[in-house]
């Protein structure tokens, strides 16, 4: 058995322990017996390899809810009430008993089984860049890339214990947290927890949970003799999980930057100088928003890209196949059929049609006017080889020379064989090289004579006028020759 094949079995049990036993016989049903399906598992096979994967399949399911083994050939709901210790339908079965909502998990449980073998299987093409990639606060990632919602117990009526016994199966080493002090001891200090700052948003609300920072997991100055006498009561500091034991309800928390996991050894731990700031910024629902206003205020949920986010996210690739509809399984899309193709050719025909009225405007002496078109094109489509030349022109004919001959570059960089931009760069080139020399600045404009001459070895004007600096250069050489030669010797030694 592959590491494909494990992975497909630990994600099918992931979706069993949420949705219960009832998606095993459904999935059976609706897969078949196959053994070129990924779903192969399910069923018992004469091969080797298919018992291994069936085996491992058992003891997975065992060891995740322990009891549904036994009688998962049989088809049940009532399996259900193994997993009352977690936030499935079934651990509120009785305040979720409505017929629309068991239709709907119904519904949802069908197409699971339906789709297992395209769901369960696929690879995640990469995992998401945290915000501090993109050189912003760590938990912003998520407002341009989807919608964030506050954590579903703020959503629902749920009973304080049962919030709190799945809080603490929900934190882990390495998890950041944010909590006040509130208590200091010999060996240590107690603190309150109020959020976790990364990962799964959780609220701690009213649930008072604390951990203890031992006096060994303190930061060690030498200001102070017991280390305890750095924190007062009240203090809110960030700190890193380093234990949970859910058995007991105890957690042990560190501020060792040590103890940091890798993905995280930017943070500082300790007091925070601003805790307004972070707890505002991570209050669960200070709005008191529903789920529906939650998604519909968020712009991360109207970005046309959170899909492909969310999907890398979860671990989908939708490379091949590009779609759970068995139609898009049979045939082989194009390329250019694809949502990110189809979505450039837009964007560049919106573009092409700004930059023609921006070369409206321009024909008419509307330079403003056009420069605005130009520059619209380009936020639209940055590789707009036309509204590059078009705005190089533009600059041209304001004689802003060093821009224009820059767009012109960026233009042949994408299109090396534009005519347009290969004859206006030559042009500009020659201009600003004109200007160079009659500022004085021979070198400058040599250089630009030559970069002209690159571009078209015919460029007449760029020889005569190298020739006529050249002839400059010489004389100058000749007039300091005679000049130093008419000097005593004890005054030229020293000239080179």
């Amino acid at each position: 058995m592959n590491l494909r094949e494990k992975k497909t079995i630990d994600r099918f049990v992931r979706s069993v322990s949420f949705h219960g036993p009832s998606l095993i016989t459904l999935t059976k049903a609706e897969q078949g017996d196959s053994k070129e399906s990924p779903m192969n598992f399910l069923h018992s096979t004469s091969t080797d390899e298919g018992n291994i994967a069936a085996d491992y399949f058992r003891s997975k399911l065992q060891a995740v809810c322990p009891g549904i083994v036994e009688g998962m050939d049989k088809p049940s709901d009532n399996h259900r009430d193994l997993l009352n210790s977690s936030f499935s339908h079934g651990s509120f079965e009785g305040s979720v008993n409505e017929k629309g909502n068991e239709d709907f998990n119904k519904k949802i449980k069908r197409f699971i089984a339906s789709k297992a073998d395209l769901l369960f299987s696929m690879e995640g093409k990469r995992k998401l860049q945290k915000g501090v990639n993109y050189g912003r606060h760590p938990n912003q990632e998520v407002l341009d890339l989807y919608a964030d919602t506050p954590p579903l117990e703020t959503l629902m009526e749920l009973p304080l214990h049962v919030r709190r016994t799945q809080l603490f199966k929900c934190l882990k080493e390495g998890d950041i947290i944010i909590g006040k002090v509130s208590c200091k001891r010999p060996f240590g200090i107690i603190v309150t927890l109020a959020m976790l700052e990364y990962g799964c948003n959780r609220d701690f609300t009213d649930l008072d949970i604390q951990a203890l920072c031992k006096s060994s997991e303190l930061h060690s100055s030498p200001e102070y003799k017991d280390q305890t006498d750095a924190f007062v009561i009240g203090d809110v500091l960030r700190a890193v999980v380093i234990d949970v034991n859910v058995e007991e309800n105890r957690i042990l928390i560190s501020l060792r930057h040590s103890r940091l996991p890798k993905a995280h050894e930017h943070l500082h731990l300790g007091i925070i100088e601003e805790p307004d700031t972070v707890l505002v910024r991570l209050q669960s629902n200070p709005e008191g928003l529903t789920y529906d206003e939650h998604l519909s205020k968020h712009k991360g949920f109207n970005n046309p890209r959170n899909i492909e986010t969310l999907t890398e996210l979860l671990g989908i690739d939708t490379s091949a196949p590009c779609s759970l509809l068995r139609c898009f399984q049979r045939i082989d899309c194009p390329e250019g059929d694809y949502a990110e193709p189809l979505r450039k050719q837009q964007s560049a025909k919106w573009s092409m049609e700004t930059t023609a009225k921006g070369v409206e405007h321009f024909k008419a002496g509307n330079f403003d006017a056009a420069l605005k078109y130009f520059e619209h094109a380009l936020q639209i489509d940055g590789e707009n080889v036309e509204a590059l030349v078009a705005r190089g022109a533009l600059f041209a004919n304001q004689d802003k020379l060093t821009a224009a001959i820059k767009d012109f570059r960026d233009a042949l960089a994408i299109c090396p064989s534009h005519k347009n931009a290969n004859k206006y760069l030559t042009a500009t080139l020659v201009e600003n090289g004109i200007q160079q020399e009659r500022d004085g600045l021979l070198s400058e404009a040599v250089k630009s004579f030559n970069s002209a001459l690159a571009m078209d070895r015919n460029q007449q004007t760029a020889k005569d006028r190298l020739e006529k600096i050249q002839l400059q250069i010489n004389l100058k050489k000749e007039v300091g020759a005679f000049f130093l030669g008419t000097l005593p010797k004890e005054f030229s030694r020293g000239i080179p």
